[in-house]
């Protein structure tokens, strides 16, 4: 029995070197998908304008950061859901920002659609929204606190993944960003554990 595992197991890696296709596991400068810790990176995105801005000019103390795309159907139901869910908190002191990869006729359609809710929404290319910002599932809902650190991810696609989304950001003025981010303070830095 192990003879025959081992068999397939060397018949599949010489598949695989004729290949020539690399796994992303097995590529040392892969990283994987945007996760809670990491820092997200601070790409160039584009108003409705074509004016550019660097994500990190969104962020104040925190960043309610949501990424869909016009080409994915659940993507298009979470927006539906963004939407109702702003509509019900009466007191929205949120920072809040889309990223869609979309084209140009269809940005100023969700900047209408969302109104005053969401007056930040940018388009960013697919490409670079899976390999710069590493996401790689649709729809996105990341907290962001005030250095650009995932406190929190997931789907986004109702009130219950929306107000776990919310969690870590309603306790950030009464607690250290360090604390929040499961992470501790060294020499006055943040430092993931």
């Amino acid at each position: 029995m192990y003879i025959e595992i081992v068999k397939i197991s060397f018949k599949y890696k010489k598949m695989k070197e004729r290949s020539g296709y690399t796994y992303m596991s097995e590529n040392k400068f892969y990283k994987g998908i945007l996760e809670v810790g990491d820092y997200v990176s601070n790409v160039s995105i584009y108003g409705s304008d074509n004016e550019e801005v660097k994500l990190y000019d969104l962020i104040t103390d925190h960043l309610l950061l949501f990424c869909f795309t016009t080409d994915c159907e659940s993507c298009l139901s979470s927006i539906e859901a963004l939407d109702i869910y702003l509509s019900k908190i009466t007191n929205n002191t949120y920072n809040v920002a889309v990223l869609i990869h979309t084209d140009n006729i269809n940005l100023p359609v969700f900047k209408t659609f969302f109104g005053e809710k969401i007056p930040k929404i940018y388009t960013v290319p697919k490409d670079t929204m899976l390999k710069k910002l590493r996401i790689r599932y649709f729809p996105r809902g990341y907290a962001l606190n005030k250095l650009g650190q995932v406190l929190r991810e997931n789907g986004a696609t109702s009130d219950y993944w929306l107000e776990k989304l919310l969690e870590p950001i309603s306790i950030l003025p009464s607690q250290n960003l360090s604390e929040v981010a499961g992470s501790s303070e060294i020499g006055g830095q943040i430092a993931c554990p």
